[in-house]
């Protein structure tokens, strides 16, 4: 078999695993599917998640079922490995990196007699170099997440894939081999190239991370002020990334640590409005609800004395206030959510 006609044949056998990959769905079964990755990317690894993507599952939709496939790991192990292998098996290389990870749960319960996350290791890494050669860029990452190599992740994030970036960004700022042979200007210097590069390519995990990192001793590369963390944490919430909604709604109800901090005026009816917002999207518990309809005591900052301050609960005009606000925002703002994707490890929490 010639070099060319190998190439050709590899080209078709890409292009009939991603048809496979399309099955037909009808709006229903296709809006019920999106909703079931909302859930998983707000971290709902639960029956109601399932419940909305079987429809497509069963249609034949490949990516539905890696998804079906991750939250098993977590409410069904023994049913994740068929889900997973039959996405794996028309050439899915997520699914077959979900099934070559580790996992005390996963490890116990999710293999099948006839393979192993060692098999599927070595599928998903041939396939998907053999993709990479061909200038797939997300192949090219998907290669270096099932062997460590750095040069495809490079070739990944230079060529502008998101999720190379932000592992490349990860890699760099954690000082990771071969990293950790630059000098501290030269580290510092490639952080920041490919920190701009993913904020600038729409990456919340990056973003957030950089906000994090203002005026923190644990983040080694430092180099944002304040101004800059205030209004990176402002577009995340327009964004409605979860992490950062949790640390803005503290700021509104006037924690003076995140006040001296960031600068966030305390605004309790906005708080209010946005947590009754998560609570309506099942992301908060109604309980915390009760901070602003009770009151509550707040311990204060100074630890060695436990020293609490208590807070009264809204008035019913701000109560009010707040529900309008609360519809305002949801009609205004994308629904919420995390960085959970594909290559999630969902049993890392259980481990």
């Amino acid at each position: 078999m010639n070099k060319r006609f190998k190439q050709q044949l590899i080209l078709l056998v890409c292009l009939l695993v991603t048809l496979t990959s399309w099955a037909e769905l009808t709006p229903e079964q296709e809006a019920a599917k999106q909703k079931g990755i909302l859930l998983y990317q707000q971290s709902h690894l639960y029956e109601d998640t399932e419940n909305y993507l079987l429809p497509a599952v069963e249609a034949g939709d490949v990516e539905a079922t890696v998804y079906l496939g991750i939250v098993f790991k977590v409410t069904m192990p023994l049913m994740a490995g068929k889900y997973l292998e039959k996405a794996a098996n028309q050439g899915d290389l997520y699914a077959m990196y979900q099934l070559s990870m580790d996992g005390a749960i996963w490890d116990q319960f999710g293999y099948t007699e006839n393979t192993n996350k060692t098999d599927w290791k070595k599928k998903g890494a041939e396939l998907s170099l053999e993709r990479a050669k061909q200038g797939d860029i997300e192949a090219m990452h998907l290669y270096y997440r099932f062997t460590g190599d750095l040069n495809w992740l490079k070739k990944s994030a230079d060529a502008g894939w998101l999720p190379a970036q932000e592992d490349i960004t990860y890699q760099v700022d954690k000082g990771k081999p071969p990293f950790d042979k630059l000098t501290k200007s030269e580290q510092e210097q490639l952080f920041r190239q490919y920190r701009d590069r993913a904020i600038a390519n729409g990456s919340l995990k990056v973003k957030y991370r950089a906000f994090l990192s203002y005026d923190s001793e644990f983040h080694t590369h430092s180099t944002i002020d304040q101004a800059v963390a205030q209004k990176y944490l402002l577009e995340l919430v327009e964004k409605s990334y979860l992490p950062a909604m949790e640390i803005y709604i503290y700021a509104l109800r006037g924690n003076s640590k995140y006040f001296n901090k960031y600068g966030i005026e305390p605004d309790p009816v906005k708080a209010y409005a946005l947590t009754a917002w998560m609570v309506d999207m099942g992301i908060k518990n109604k309980n915390d609800l009760t901070y602003y309809t009770e009151g509550a005591n707040i311990l204060n900052n100074d630890l060695e004395n436990l020293t609490y301050t208590y807070v009264p609960p809204l008035t019913p005009e701000q109560i009010k206030q707040g529900d309008i606000l609360k519809e305002q925002w949801a009609k205004t703002h994308p629904p919420l959510r995390n960085s959970n994707d594909k290559l999630r490890n969902v049993n890392k929490a259980f481990e």
